[in-house]
């Protein structure tokens, strides 16, 4: 049977840009003593002209993309959970 340890190796400060956010001080040792970080249980990130649907009864980082509806539009395709990516906005066009 092997030995998990619980380490603080690092800390995360939303305050923070989103560059200097997660900053780990120690090498992390996953399953099977790798140093290569595991595959996400997350959802992939959605791409342009789609908004995030978090899929009930799951963790946050669990969603579905759902196109935008004609005349809208979402560019961004971060993975932050936050308002940004999570709605499509109207946009507005002039023509002369």
């Amino acid at each position: 049977i092997e030995k998990m340890e619980l380490v603080t190796v690092g800390r995360y400060d939303a305050s923070l840009p989103p560059d200097q956010r997660f900053d780990i001080n120690r090498e992390i040792t996953w399953i099977k003593n790798s140093t290569q970080v595991p595959v996400s249980v997350c959802s992939e990130s959605c791409p342009p002209g789609t908004r995030k649907a978090i899929q009930k009864g799951k963790p946050v980082c669990c969603y579905d993309c759902i196109q935008c509806a004609e005349g809208e539009i979402s560019n961004n395709t971060g993975r932050n959970i936050g308002i940004v990516g999570r709605k499509c906005v109207v946009t507005s066009i002039t023509v002369y």
